[in-house]
């Protein structure tokens, strides 16, 4: 195998000797789509600033050639047989990285249990500080994230706010924020409308216009608090038929009542108690469910938007925010400590979570003008702050920080029958 000498070229890293890493990616195609979004980008970002460190990515063995198709050419693709995420870190990432004699490994959420002691990208707790919002399966899933990532040789998270919740939860963890970025997919899709309807059982009254609807972006389940931002906007009298608040996004998990029924039940399951509204607004396509849609129709709806509503009640980073602000779509955004951070102060509107009211109030206060000046500032402020070539560069410090001085990897503790793997 070759050892890739010389200086690395990459600007951030000048002075050290490259580096043999491995990547997790077996979310490259079927992982949640905000989380293979970011695996995909630290990937390429990573090959464009350090073209002299060996890189290589393991991926399902049914995938890889596919995977090879899209991965940067300088990446070496390897095959796994493990194709649920969880097993695969676990297991099958350490051996190969073992084998390889990778000075470094980063995974997802999941550390390895046998080979080089990983970083692995952590990225939220969410589970852990709040389980009132995730379904019995998803806690005692995630709960193996909790258990098991003291394994980690580091750990970086996405936002400064995460970073803090992982170090209390968990105090001798070695935690590093590193940024996200808007995805290149997205940012580099050509816009298009919506080519699909809504989903079955809601009503599209004219079409959306550019400049003449509002977004919600985001999985649909009980922590996006979707029901908060329809009743909010509703009250304020920034959603009608004419202008509908566009619902972008699939059930996931523990849903909430705001959410569509799922197509082949009944045309809504919830009880009648408090969501006769939400049901009217629904029927009346004041509020339209566009389900899953392509990187090309997000952009274009981003382009279009009169705003982003996104009032989650907690994140690890949110990315929706950082898009639309990238598109130049004003945010309305709830008023929580994540989400300050990520905005940089340049939301529209925040919104108090606990008090609908005050929150109507802040909508209807909100003008034109506001929302332009928010828009512009917005994208100033994400073209500004988030790059993923800085996310990539973050990252690879916080691997060194637990390497020699001449990057050669320190001794650390293999699992159980594991034989310890030096390097080259």
């Amino acid at each position: 195998m070759r050892r890739a000498g010389g200086r690395v070229r990459g600007a951030g890293d000048r002075g050290q000797r490259p580096l043999r890493v491995l990547f997790e990616g077996l979310w490259w195609f079927d992982g949640p789509d905000s989380n293979r979004q970011v695996l995909r980008d630290i990937v390429r970002a990573w090959a464009a600033a350090f073209p002299d460190d060996e890189t290589h990515l393991v991926v399902p063995r049914h995938q890889a050639e596919r995977v090879r198709a899209e991965a940067p050419p300088t990446v070496t693709v390897h095959g796994t047989r493990f194709r649920q995420h969880g097993l695969g870190c676990l297991l099958g990432v350490g051996w190969l990285a073992r084998r390889l004699r990778a000075d470094a490994v980063l995974t997802h959420n999941f550390p390895t249990l046998v080979g080089p002691r990983p970083t692995v990208f952590v990225h939220d707790l969410i589970f852990e500080s709040n389980p009132e919002w995730f379904t019995r399966a998803e806690r005692a899933y995630l709960g193996v994230i909790s258990r098991t990532i003291g394994r980690a040789r580091s750990v970086v998270t996405s936002s400064g706010t995460e970073a803090a919740r992982i170090r209390r939860l968990h105090p001798g963890l070695d935690v590093t924020p590193v940024g996200l970025a808007a995805p290149s997919d997205l940012t580099g899709a050509e816009p298009r409308p919506p080519a699909a309807g809504p989903v079955p059982g809601t009503a599209l009254a004219g079409g959306l216009r550019p400049g003449g609807f509002h977004l919600a972006v985001g999985r649909l389940n009980a922590r996006k608090n979707l029901g908060f931002a329809i009743r909010v906007a509703d009250a304020a009298g920034w959603i009608t038929p004419d202008r509908p608040l566009a619902v972008v996004g699939s059930r996931s998990g523990l849903a909430e009542d705001a959410c569509p029924a799922e197509p082949g039940s009944p045309a809504d399951h919830h009880p009648a108690d408090g969501l006769a509204r939400l049901r009217e607004l629904r029927d009346q396509g004041a509020v339209v469910f566009l389900g899953h849609v392509n990187p090309g129709e997000l952009a274009w709806l981003y382009r279009g938007a009169l705003s982003l509503i996104y009032t989650s009640r907690d994140e690890g980073f949110g990315m929706p925010p950082v898009e639309a602000m990238v598109f130049g779509c004003p945010v309305v955004a709830s008023d929580i400590a994540v989400l300050r951070e990520v905005t940089g102060g340049h939301a529209a509107v925040v919104l108090a979570l606990g008090d609908e009211a005050a929150a109507a109030a802040s909508l209807r206060a909100a003008g034109p003008a506001r929302l332009r000046a928010a828009g512009t500032a917005g994208r100033e402020h994400a073209l500004r702050a988030y790059a993923w070539e800085d996310t990539a560069r973050r990252i690879r410090a916080a691997m060194v920080r637990g390497l020699g001085d001449d990057g050669a990897a320190r001794p650390a503790p293999l699992a159980a029958g594991a034989r310890e793997a030096g390097t080259p």
